[in-house]
């Protein structure tokens, strides 16, 4: 989310654990980072149908892998999809501890999930389904 709405982790980190307030202008860019209105945040009854075209998805570029958010509304949303692309004989960034549930599915060659203290080489066509506390 960080690189969508140009805040820094640390501020976002603030944010979540209610270590700070956000300001109004603030505010603003994170909400328009999920591709929504005020009026869309502030909705009770939240219901839609989207379709996002692969040439509106956000994407963030590293020199080892690449990230495209497949939607760009956030909103009640119990999962982010991504699609990731890890470049040849290259590592993720290192996902700091949430607590979530994260699912991938392999679509091409073969990588090696780590999660806690467990580690496991998975290839084409094989899925992963991680549960975090929070903790790891």
């Amino acid at each position: 989310m960080g690189a969508k709405s140009n805040l820094s982790a640390g501020y976002l980190s603030q944010l979540e654990r209610d270590l700070t307030t956000i300001g109004l202008d603030t505010l603003e860019l994170l909400i328009h980072s999920f591709g929504i209105t005020f009026e869309d945040f502030f909705k009770t009854n939240y219901t839609s149908t989207q379709i996002v075209k692969k040439n509106n998805y956000f994407t963030n570029t590293s020199p080892d892998y690449e990230v495209s958010w497949l939607t760009n509304d956030d909103k009640n949303k119990d999962m982010e999809p991504q699609l990731i692309t890890l470049f040849s004989k290259k590592n993720s960034e290192i996902i700091k501890p949430f607590k979530g549930d994260v699912f991938g599915y392999v679509t091409e060659g073969n990588c090696i999930i780590h999660h806690d203290t467990y580690s496991e080489k998975i290839e084409k066509g094989d899925s992963f389904y991680l549960i975090s506390e929070g903790n790891i």
